[in-house]
């Protein structure tokens, strides 16, 4: 699972995409949490639609964790080439190859993923030299 944020108005809004154990659970708790119309779970998108979702990013999570063990995210190399910063940890594979567009959080640390979310929506420098990280980057993942 994985998640955007935009900010709108000074608001954090977050789209979680994909799927995983915990997601109808958290669907629920956003709900009863009165936070569900800036905090959607949409679950396993088409390729259509999730381009959408890169297209209203800022910035994109990939919260991956000790427990799970990772192979290269592609989800990474997507939103290098969309031009969205990422945060994550050491643990995702594809830190070493994007991070000068990175913030990286310890792993499985949330206050940590909460610090950099509000550090990426509240320095406007910091995002912007993340974001421009992502021009110099995406080139890698393209085959000629």
């Amino acid at each position: 699972m994985f998640s955007y944020f935009a900010s709108t108005s000074g608001m954090i809004e977050f789209d979680v995409v994909g799927t995983g154990t915990a997601l109808d659970r958290l669907g629920r708790a956003t709900v009863d949490s009165g936070v569900a119309a800036r905090f959607r779970c949409h679950g396993r998108l088409e390729h259509g639609p999730f381009r959408v979702m890169f297209g209203r990013a800022h910035v994109v999570i990939v919260p991956t964790r000790t427990a799970y063990s990772e192979g290269f995210n592609a989800v990474v190399a997507e939103a290098i080439q969309s031009g969205r910063p990422v945060i994550t940890s050491r643990l995702c594979p594809a830190v070493d190859l994007v991070r000068d567009a990175v913030v990286e959080v310890p792993p499985d640390d949330l206050p940590a993923y909460r610090k950099a979310i509000e550090r990426m929506a509240d320095d406007i420098q910091l995002y912007e030299a993340k974001r421009a990280a992502c021009a110099n980057l995406k080139a890698q993942f393209f085959d000629g």
